[in-house]
């Protein structure tokens, strides 16, 4: 456990300091959300919903084009955590975290898309215009079809009870 922590700690700095706009090689920065996200699906839950990870790291990285798809890789297995069976405490707690994430990934991924954009319309036009692309569109496609399917799939029920109770 011990070398788990220095692993997210310097994953977590690198990544930190990189949001804050320090000088840092991209190819360093890939390589810490790579250790991030294969490392993920078995982080203890403590080190995702206690730090500042979800909030001050991954969710500001989906605006740097580069490091979306990887970004959204990281907070998808993020959203696939499923929290049953942990007390009502840490329930509360992690909902509230999934809460954050959810809420700071659609009003990120709102400013990176226009309202009225046609995904098939786009892919032509990727098309015609950025061949060379396609594959990081379809890519960007993919990952965020994950992205919803887990929160559908995982978390629905509890998000729109909040939605339709927020006083609670």
């Amino acid at each position: 456990m011990q070398d788990f922590s220095c692993i997210y700690d310097l994953c977590l700095m690198v990544l930190r300091a990189f949001v804050q706009n320090q000088p840092i090689k991209l190819s360093l920065i890939k390589s810490g959300m790579e250790t991030l996200y294969a490392f993920m699906s078995w982080i203890p839950l403590v080190y995702i919903f206690t730090s500042d990870l979800i909030e001050n790291v991954l969710l500001p990285l989906i605006e740097h084009q580069q490091l979306r798809n990887l970004s959204i890789k990281c907070l998808t297995e993020i959203i696939l955590i499923n929290f049953q069976g942990s007390n009502p405490e840490e329930t509360k707690q992690f909902q509230e975290k999934m809460l954050i994430l959810y809420t700071g990934f659609i009003s990120r991924i709102e400013k990176m898309l226009l309202s009225d954009i046609s995904v098939f319309k786009e892919r032509e036009k990727t098309i015609r215009t950025a061949p060379k692309s396609l594959t990081a569109f379809d890519n960007l496609c993919q990952n965020l079809t994950m992205f919803f399917t887990g929160v559908f799939q995982n978390h629905l029920p509890w998000i729109e009870n909040v939605a339709a109770n927020p006083d609670n």
